[in-house]
């Protein structure tokens, strides 16, 4: 159900989870390990033990760990029933062949080797799933009382053992996920016990044989009764196993060829993903006792047979997505009033929809029928009407369809009909990328109380969005983006409290952001991008606590950014570029460490660039170019560890760069006013231009030329104000300003002093140590040469590495001398000269 329909977890599933109520409560606080204990031996002949006591060595999910005695079983016959699930243990299983076990449990553990010798005139259920077992299934398994044997999730190879023809007793054999490699035995035809077989995620390259769909799957509830069913002593195995048995199971295979013309005898025929080809047999699609089709996933080709839902009182599913199919669907389809999952998305078929309406209804809900899923998109259906949707023929039939996908057929010429308000239980409408699904989105959809998915994006959908909306009160999804919809966005909207993503970009949406929007509680995404709204972005965003991603660029929103943006302490992603931004960049934003994006870029932002930004740790990103910024760029760049790259061309920038954009934060691009000089290279405006140590990616250097002439929509700086008139008594100095906090801790500050001076520390520092050592070495009583020598390599080593951390990593504190004409973006070891810069004495001894 994960797979292959929409699924969306928005709380917890507990273990014993039934099915009802809430799911969106919260996670009940985690329980503690189980602790580690010690494995326990098994003793038939001392009381207090369990194998002697219980008849039972029984130690589930019990926190065992290691390897268990090869001996553990030895000689305990008394041994009814052994449950080890859910451990961590490891090496190989025991021998059971001296217990009378009839239950073996060593699933979910880490065993390996070959399967051991077994209690086979008592064993009716071994579970060695999910360990990592190797070898061969031994061809004794099958004999005597087994009856269900579960070795999925192993590492088991070769063949299924033609001995299971002579099984007597089994009825569920699961081997999937090994790597058996060969055709199923043809034996397999002559048992007459097997209810499930289950074989998926082997290599049986071989094509399917008639007998598998008759023969290996018996007709489980249908098979004539052994005995008479009116006496007491009769057992019929066959009688009342419900739908979990009858099952075949062979997708993921690699299984080549047509499918065999012959009925399937079994409840559910997996034959998914795998290299079938042809057409689909009429006769198949003829199976009497049929309860789901999953053939999606292959290279079929041709028609859908007509045979499809003759035979209508078990039908529940048929999967035939991921095909080439053709042609329109027949009728008869759609006699199955019971089916469930009709899934033909991703073929080629072609016609109407419409029939699909009696599928739809004559269903009572509370009689036990379940929903419908829908499934057409990625086809060529060319009509969808009103009649699709129109109510069932009789007034107190009920809706059952629950999701309807039909995105993505470009020829479907339709409208959203109005009675599509009779399904109330839809949950999931997704109909994107239909170019030609026109008209407007009707009121009628605020009828849809349990709707949680609307997605009409990258349609040709006019009009507006329906005050209606707010009745769609469990919607999560709204996307109605890349439309030629337009009008105000709603108030209403502000109503969706559970509402997740909202997506309206590149539309034509003319009206102010409304202010309700930050009744939006949930949001994690919206995206407003490409329209033409206006006004002031709402202080209200604010409360939007849980935002991740706030998109509103390409609009004419003009006003100043709220103050209110910092309280978002959840975002990641924040673009406001190509609008009509005024005022300062608020300092507030320097408090979402969770940034990772902030664009500002093409606006009309003045003021410096907040000292604040230093605490956007999380941030890789700041695009502030073509604005009106002013001043220094901050010294913030200590703190910024993730930044990559950082864009401010195109502002009225003045000073120099600050030392901190190399350290520690290795930004890859810094994009400057101007981007001249060569290609590839970058002209830096702000000087006097200094060397870059670290700059990654974009492969660039810094140059001196000089920047070429101001470009004419960037008008010069305005003149400073002119100096305050002379006063007879000059007014007393203004109050100091109240001592704060930096909004960045302080920048590191190193000095560096000639090569000389480190060559002498370096000296002593060399003889000091060699001779401490030497000391130690005569203390120790060992020879002093090679020691000696070996001292001296190691000396020779940490004084390199503690040259290159200090002289390469260290940033620089004072003034460098002056630059040659062109910098390169490089560190390169040379031979010392006097313009080497060592660290001090001081650093070194640190």
């Amino acid at each position: 159900l994960v797979s292959r329909g929409r699924f969306r977890l928005t709380g917890y599933l507990s273990a014993n989870w039934d099915g009802t109520g809430d799911c969106k409560s919260p996670a009940p606080p985690p329980s503690p390990p189980p602790p580690v204990i010690d494995i326990p031996e098994c003793d038939c002949t001392t009381s207090g033990n369990s194998c002697f006591d219980d008849e039972k060595y029984v130690y589930p999910n019990a926190g065992l760990v290691g390897a268990l005695s090869p001996t553990l079983f030895a000689g305990q016959s008394c041994v009814k029933e052994v449950d080890i699930s859910g451990n961590a243990l490891t090496g190989s299983l025991p021998s059971f062949a001296d217990t009378m076990a009839t239950k073996i449990d060593v699933s979910g553990n880490k065993f390996s080797g070959a399967l051991p010798p077994l209690p086979l005139d008592y064993l009716e259920l071994l579970d060695a799933s999910n360990n990592d077992i190797s070898g061969t299934i031994p061809t004794t398994l099958f004999s005597k009382v087994l009856n269900k044997a579960l070795l999925y999730a192993n590492e088991l190879s070769g063949c299924i053992p033609s001995e299971i023809g002579d099984t007597t007793a089994l009825e569920w054999l699961d081997v999937e996920n090994n790597n058996l490699d060969c055709m199923l035995p043809s034996q397999l035809q002559n048992q007459e016990t097997i209810l499930n077989f289950k074989a998926s995620g082997n290599k049986f390259p071989y094509p399917l044989q008639p007998w598998m769909l008759t023969s290996i799957i018996q007709k489980p509830g249908f098979q004539p009764s052994p005995c008479d069913p009116a006496d007491p002593s009769c057992v019929n195995k066959y009688k009342d196993k419900g739908f979990d048995y009858g099952r075949l199971e062979l997708e993921r295979c690699e299984i080549p060829g047509m499918l065999p013309a012959v009925p399937f005898s079994g409840y559910t025929l997996h034959l998914d993903f795998n290299q079938l080809s042809g057409s689909i047999p009429y006769a198949l699609g003829d199976s009497m006792y049929i309860h789901n089709f999953f053939l999606n996933d292959n290279s079929l080709t041709g028609s859908i047979p007509s045979s499809f839902g003759l035979n209508t009182a078990y039908f529940k599913g048929l999967h035939l997505e991921n095909n080439g199919l053709s042609g329109s669907l027949p009728d008869n389809l759609f006699n199955a009033i019971t089916i469930e999952q009709l899934y033909l998305s991703n073929n080629m078929l072609t016609g109407s929809l419409d029939a699909a309406n009696s599928i739809f209804w004559n269903a009572n809900i509370s009689s036990g029928a379940r929903p419908l899923d829908f499934y057409v998109d990625g086809n060529k259906f060319t009509e969808m009407t009103g009649a699709m949707f129109a109510k069932g023929a009789f007034a107190a039939d009920d809706t059952r369809l629950r999701g309807f996908r039909f995105f993505d057929n470009p020829m479907l010429d339709a409208t959203i009909p109005t009675e599509i308000g009779y399904h109330t239980l839809l949950k999931f409408v997704l109909g994107f990328k239909n170019p030609m699904l026109d008209g407007t989105l009707p009121t009628e959809v605020g009828q849809l109380a349990v709707l949680e998915d609307l997605k009409l994006s990258e349609t040709a959908l006019t009009g507006c969005i329906p005050t209606e909306i707010n009745g769609c009160a469990d919607l999560e999804e709204l996307d109605l983006s890349e439309t030629k919809m337009g009008c105000a966005i709603p108030t209403e909207i502000g109503e969706l409290e559970d509402l997740v993503e909202l997506q309206l970009s590149n539309s034509d949406f003319d009206s102010p952001i409304p202010s309700q929007i930050g009744g939006l509680s949930s949001a994690k995404k919206i995206l407003l991008t490409g329209n033409d709204l206006v006004g002031p972005l709402p202080s209200e965003i604010g409360s939007l606590s849980f935002l991740l991603s706030f998109d509103a660029s390409k609009n004419s929103i003009g006003g100043m950014i709220p103050s209110e943006v910092g309280t978002m302490s959840a975002l990641t992603s924040l673009d406001l570029s190509f609008n009509d931004l005024t005022g300062c960049i608020p300092s507030e934003i320097g408090s979402l460490s969770n940034l990772v994006y902030l664009v500002l870029a093409e606006n009309e932002l003045s003021c410096p660039i907040p000292d604040e930004f230093c605490n956007l740790a999380s941030i890789m990103l700041i695009d502030l170019k073509e604005n009106k910024l002013t001043g220094p760029i901050p010294d913030m760049f200590y703190n910024l560890d993730n930044l990559d790259c950082f864009v401010v061309q195109g502002n009225y920038l003045t000073g120099k760069l600050p030392k901190s954009i190399g350290y520690p934060a290795y930004v890859d691009c810094i994009l400057t006013r101007y981007e001249t000089c060569e290609s590839g290279k970058i002209t830096n405006t702000l000087e006097p231009p200094i060397e870059f140590r670290v700059l990654r990616k974009c492969d660039i250097t810094i140059c001196n030329s000089p920047p070429p002439p101001s470009r004419p929509n960037l008008p010069p700086l305005p003149p400073p104000p002119p100096p305050p008139e002379a006063r007879e008594t000059p007014p007393s100095p203004p109050p100091p300003p109240p001592e704060s906090e930096p909004p960045c801790p302080p920048k590191p500050e190193y000095t560096y002093v000639s090569a000389e001076d480190f060559d002498d520390y370096f000296d002593g520092f060399k003889s000091g140590t060699r001779r401490t050592l030497a000391e130690l070495v005569r203390a120790l009583g060992v020879d002093e040469s090679p020691v000696a020598a070996a001292v001296g390599g190691i000396i020779a080593l940490v004084a390199v590495v503690a040259f290159v951390a200090f002289a390469v990593v260290s940033p620089r504190g004072q003034a460098e001398p002056e630059a040659a004409p062109e910098v390169a973006v490089a560190v390169h070891f040379e031979e010392k000269t006097a313009r080497q810069r060592r660290p001090s004495r001081e650093v070194m001894q640190d």
